[in-house]
């Protein structure tokens, strides 16, 4: 390592040196790459230059010779034939005769270029004359091409660049143009080739032979002394270059080593930051230097004040093979470094030096080097290193700058070392003495509390025997106290746990009893509905009379019965209510509720009631109070129809008054548990009977009545108010009663503003309900939904009237459906919401919306089948569907009637303009449709079919007449015809759609023609619908204009409604479909069967669940739909659904499960049997009807 400098430079100049050679080479590539592309490019544009020269020098050349020969035949011809001179070429042999003016030209152009460096003239023609026939015709390849140019092209010239072996040379061409001095002299003379001359005809070639020997040396020579001049300069800017970039070169180097040496120093710098032990600052120093110069292992050792060096750190160092850690000067190489002061390096190492080592293997190091390290010129430490290859150049350099530091750093912590040890030594002699000075003063302390003890012990001793005396009586006593107690405490014991057995017991009978309670519920509603069921269904039918074979009498007769059925089976689910309620088997539906749609839903419900008794009706709503509160919607207006019921009930004349107000705090009266809350009272006030002071409480009560005698006024099950209480309970609240009789009453519900899911209920002995979604049988039949599933979504279905204008979001997606939902609301409308695809049609048909948002992409059915479905049912093919979907169904969506087509994602924005759109267009007077046909028949019977008087039928005979109405006029719909006289139906179709105010107007197909392949590929991307004209055409072309105008059915004639009827026969999806009936009750089996027969559909029976294995076993047609009873003997419906859901045939066969029970258990034990939908007795046969043809109906797209 002391021979570092001198490799260094070494190196260094090495580097350079190849740095330089690397420069030379890439500058010279590109001088040469330079030079060579400058010589080309200048000897390219030196030869053009030169070819262009020449050219100009030929076309002055002949220029000459033309204006020569033109001077001489207007100059001196004319003066010589006045003078009796003969123009002739045969000169020489004739006296008083001059040449001819070319042979004059040709001989000049000869003397010219003589002197002209070789240059040549020659004047030929495909026509000589015969003493120019060897040197004037067409000798060569050039003078045959420059005649076929020159004679088409008589203005211009034709030039040839040619080489031979006296060099390249250029021949010019120009043609000689026949003068009008010429024309007779050559048309006349007696030995012409041709004497058809005109002027201006081509007689000849005028041709310049042009030597470019000379010009192409001269520029070459030039060109040549410009290269070297660019070599030269050239080669001055390389040495420039080079020089000035080796000196940017060292001086960035320079930085860089200098840029890197600081930033060691700062690193090193703050490894030394805080108060260390010699022990980590000298790990963290061989941590920090061993990866800088790429060492394997390190060691440093640091003198004491005996000039000895121990090891105080390591790097990669097996301490236990260390034969020795420290050294004395001169020992060893360490010492010996210590010694010289001066830098060692050991490269000879012997085999059984340290190896290093790893977890892959072990190796000798290649090389060991030692540095001192000096603090004020002594040497305080030796910094040891080896490596299992040679330590480069640098490596000198990078420790050099970083040794002072170590040295300050050692020499600081080495200091500090010293004064800590001092000061530890000193602290420990002060405590020292500090503990022998306590110590005597604690023995002194003791040696007096001990005499003091000695003399009061003596007085002690003597009054101790008498106290033991007393103490001994004491304990007899005692003793005999404690095994009293201990007997009292084993009998009080055994009682207890007699007691808790009792209880055990007890509990047990009454878990016992409430399991009964409910079997026996279930039992009877199941044997109450059963019969019920075929009473109500048969008394319905009769009611119907559709074979008319009862009087009227009867028929009021059968009403009465089924009247009574209905009443019957109001109380029956008023039991079952009840006996939820008791059982704590009734769930809560915490949501935000409307105080405005409970108003105004009470309101519609209850309105013809006031009216049709002549009292007044009112609800008033304090403003005070938010627009929402947090309860169960559904629960809350059970106990308010409750109340207003009741009060009407017994109100003849007066009012019925509904008030929501805001209940205030301080009033007392009201239970514990609305202690701190804040409190709603809703208030229903009556001018009615009132109630006696003993029968207020009574009234609450289960099957209790104010008036209990057999012939009392009023009727009643007398469980509204019962059940009224239970779910005030069950809501968190209260129920006061107020009333005189005689002067009416006031009942009085008090709710806590924001129910929370574990608020308790007032009666701590009725469970707490967790509260979860629900929807009952009665809320499925008010809704229009199928009876027991769930609402999805918050909505406004319990708000509905008549007068109410709404929308139908069918949309599975429960985040955008809640976005429409706030939207259509926004926009006035009341907006009812499902997710799945048959719910959506059953509420279609029930709540006739004015709009359908559909989605495509729904979990039960396909969205495409919905739409299928409502455009074919009469109720709701006048609903406008608009269809929201990420799927490409565009075509198929508007061929099958959707208003619109909407790809998702879509902004709210787009989805409210044509809505608004859409409602703009159909409540539009009068509807335009534009028939284009030429036939005046066919528009006669159209117009005659179509027309109503909210539609106005537009004729054109023409595609051209058809095109200029579209162009100022927006129709509704356009029919049209394929044979038009001017161009085909096909190509209006495109025309049509390609007008920005027709792109969206329903188009449709209305031909005799027979339609192609082709054609109708083209008509269906274009067109919603094509109707073949035959027999049945009149019909379908109604049907089709009145899906896509969107017409209701009562709003067309008779005739029409009964054409379209004829088209969409309900029934007729039903007729021939196979369908297992099961069920033990022969009655309901036969009431069943026989409406379902009526439709068409062929019934099989079952009379239990393997009964119906059976008759699937002996099907020779698998069966299309099951109506399964779930409970039967033998094998119940439950079991049999599960089985028949093994069969392959029947995994996807609709089973809908009928049942009498009304558990809420009950549906869901159907379903996750294998049923798809869930009906409770007693049936409505009506929706069991529109239940079949959803699941029945067959697709036809």
């Amino acid at each position: 390592m002391s021979k570092g400098n001198g490799k260094l430079a070494e190196s260094h100049y090495r580097s350079e040196k190849a740095y330089l050679i690397k420069l030379f080479t890439t500058l010279f590539v590109i001088f040469a790459i330079t030079c060579f592309s400058l010589y080309s490019f200048t000897d390219n544009v030196n030869t053009k230059l030169t070819e262009k020269a020449a050219i100009n020098s030929a076309e002055i050349y002949i220029k000459a010779l033309e204006e020569f020969r033109t001077v001489y035949t207007s100059e001196v011809v004319n003066t010589a034939k006045l003078q009796g001179l003969e123009i002739t070429h045969d000169y020489h042999n004739k006296s008083n005769a001059i040449p001819l003016p070319a042979t004059l030209s040709m001989l000049l152009g000869e003397r010219m270029g003589d002197g002209i460096n070789g240059t040549k003239t020659r004047l030929y023609s495909p026509f000589p004359f015969p003493w120019r026939e060897a040197e004037g015709g067409l000798k060569d390849t050039f003078s045959h091409e420059a005649w076929a140019f020159l004679k088409n092209s008589p203005q211009q010239s034709y030039s040839k660049f040619e080489e031979n072996e006296q060099g390249q040379f250029l021949r010019f061409a120009k043609a000689d143009l026949m003068r009008e001095s010429c024309v007779n002299c050559h048309n006349s003379h007696e030995f012409t080739p041709k004497n058809d001359w005109k002027v201006g005809d081509v007689r000849g070639i005028l041709e310049v032979t042009l030597p470019l020997s000379s010009s192409t040396a001269y520029s070459n020579e030039s060109l040549l002394n410009l290269f070297w001049l660019l070599v030269a300069i050239s080669s001055v800017g390389i040495a420039t270059i080079s020089f000035f970039s080796v000196r940017v070169r060292r001086a960035t180097q320079r930085l860089a080593e200098n840029s890197l040496t600081k930033e060691r120093q700062n690193s090193l710098n703050n490894l030394f930051t805080g108060e260390q032990t010699l022990d980590g600052l000298a790990n963290k120093i061989l941590s920090f230097l061993a990866p800088e110069i790429r060492a394997n292992q390190a060691a440093l050792f640091l003198s004491d004040s005996k000039d000895e060096y121990h090891l105080i750190g390591s790097y990669a160092v097996e301490l236990n093979q260390l034969k020795q850690t420290s050294f004395k000067l001169g020992q060893g190489l360490v010492g010996q470094c210590a010694q010289e002061g001066v830098a060692l390096t050991v490269d000879a190492i012997p085999t059984d030096y340290m190896k290093v080592s790893s977890g892959l293997g072990e190796a000798l190091p290649k090389v060991i080097g030692l540095i001192p390290i000096k603090y004020k010129s002594n040497v305080i430490a030796v910094l040891e290193f080896s490596s299992l290859a040679h330590f480069e150049e640098a490596t000198h350099e990078i420790l050099l700058p970083l040794l002072d530091i170590i040295a300050t750093a050692l020499q600081t912590s080495q200091s500090r070392s010293s004064i800590d040890n001092l000061l530890k030594v000193n602290q420990e002699q002060v405590s020292e003495l500090k503990t022998q000075q306590e110590e005597l003063t604690s023995a002194n302390q003791i040696l007096e509390e001990q005499t003091l003890q000695l003399r009061q012990s003596e007085n002690e001793l003597k009054a101790s025997e008498e106290e033991l005396k007393l103490q001994s009586d004491q304990l007899r006593a005692s003793n005999e106290e404690l095994e009293e107690k201990q007997e009292s405490l084993q009998r009080q014991t055994t009682q207890l746990i007699t007691s808790k057995k009792e209880l055990e017991k007890s509990a047990e009978n009454l878990s016992q009893a409430s399991k009964y309670k409910s079997e026996f519920l279930a039992n009877m509603s199941h044997e109450l509905r059963t019969p019920l069921n075929s009473i109500l269904i048969l008394s319905k039918i009769l009611t119907e009379n559709k074979d008319e074979n009862l009087t009227l009498k009867q028929v009021e007769e059968v009403d009465i019965i089924h009247q009574g059925g209905q009443s019957l089976l109001t109380l029956i689910n008023d039991i079952m209510d009840l006996s939820k309620v008791e059982a704590g088997m009734l769930d809560i539906n915490i949501d935000a509720v409307s105080l405005n749609n409970i108003s105004q839903h009470l309101t519609n419900l209850f309105n013809p009631v006031a009216t049709n008794k002549g009292i007044d009706f009112t609800i008033t709503i304090d403003e005070k109070l938010p627009e929402f509160i947090q309860t169960d919607h559904q629960r809350l207006e059970q106990i308010l129809k409750n109340f207003l019921s009741n009060a009407f009930k017994f109100t003849k004349d007066g009012e019925v008054c509904l008030s929501i107000e805001q209940f205030s705090i301080g009033t007392k009266g009201l239970s514990s548990i609305l202690d701190g809350c804040s409190v709603i009272a809703f208030s229903v006030t009556d001018t009615g009977i009132g109630i006696a002071l003993d029968k207020q409480k009574a009234i609450f009560e289960s099957f209790q009545q104010a008036d209990g005698a057999t012939n009392r006024e009023y009727g009643g099950t007398g469980l509204g108010l019962s059940i009224s209480r239970e779910l005030t309970r069950l809501l968190g609240g209260e129920i006061k009663l107020t009333s005189q009789q005689g002067k009416g009453s006031c009942f009085t519900l008090y709710l806590p503003q924001n129910l929370s899911i574990t608020q308790p209920v007032l009666n701590s002995s009725l469970p707490i309900v967790t509260p979860v979604k629900e929807i009952t049988n009665n809320d499925a039949q008010e809704s229009g939904a199928i009876k027991g599933v769930p609402l999805w979504l918050s909505d406004d279905r319990h708000i509905f009237s008549l007068a109410d204008r709404t929308l139908l979001i069918i949309e599975d997606d429960k985040v955008f459906a809640k976005i429409l939902v706030e939207l259509v609301r926004s926009m006035g409308f009341k907006a009812i919401a499902t997710n799945m695809g048959r719910e959506g049609i059953f509420l279609a048909k029930d709540f006739c919306p004015s709009g359908i948002l559909l989605d495509l992409g729904l979990p039960d059915i396909d969205g495409l089948q919905v739409l299928e479905q409502l455009k074919n049912n009469l109720k709701t093919r006048h609903i406008p569907v608009h269809v929201l979907s990420a799927k490409d169904k565009k075509v198929e969506s508007l061929n099958l009637g959707a208003l619109n087509y909407l790809d998702k994602p879509t902004e709210t924005a787009t989805i409210t303009s044509v809505l608004q759109d859409s409602f703009g267009k159909l409540t539009k007077d009068v509807k335009k449709i534009l028939l284009v046909e030429d036939d005046n028949n066919a528009q006669i019977a159209v117009k005659h079919l179509l027309e109503t008087p909210d539609i106005n039928v537009t004729f054109a005979d023409t595609a051209t007449e058809a095109c200029q109405l579209l162009s100022h006029q927006q129709y509704d719909c356009i029919i049209l015809d394929l044979g038009l006289p001017d161009i085909s139906g096909t190509e209006l179709v495109q025309t049509i759609r390609s007008q920005e105010n027709s792109i969206n107007t329903p188009i449709i197909i209305y031909t005799g023609q027979e339609i192609t392949k082709e054609q109708q590929q083209v008509l269906e991307k274009f067109s919603l619908s094509i109707v073949i004209k035959g027999a049945e055409s009149p019909e379908r072309l109604l049907d089709d204009v009145a899906m896509f105008l969107h017409q209701v059915e009562h709003g067309l004639s008779i005739e029409q409604q009964e054409t379209l009827k004829m088209l969409h026969d309900e029934n007729e999806m039903l007729k021939g479909r196979r369908v297992l009936v099961v069920d033990d009750d022969l009655r309901n089996v036969f009431a069943i069967t026989r409406v379902l027969e009526t439709t068409g559909l062929k019934i099989t029976q079952a009379e239990n669940g393997q009964a119906a294995l059976d008759a699937i076993g002996r099907a020779k047609q698998p069966f299309e739909l099951i109506l399964m009873d779930m409970m039967m003997p033998i094998m119940d419906g439950i079991e049999a659904t599960q089985k028949i859901r093994e069969m392959a045939l029947y995994q996807s066969t609709p089973i809908i499960a009928l049942t009498a029970k009304a558990m809420p258990s009950d549906r869901s034990k159907c379903i996750e049997a294998g049923a798809s939908e869930y009906l409770t007795k007693p049936l409505d046969m009506d929706k069991l009807l529109s239940i079949l043809r959803v699941w029945l109906y067959q697709r036809k797209y």
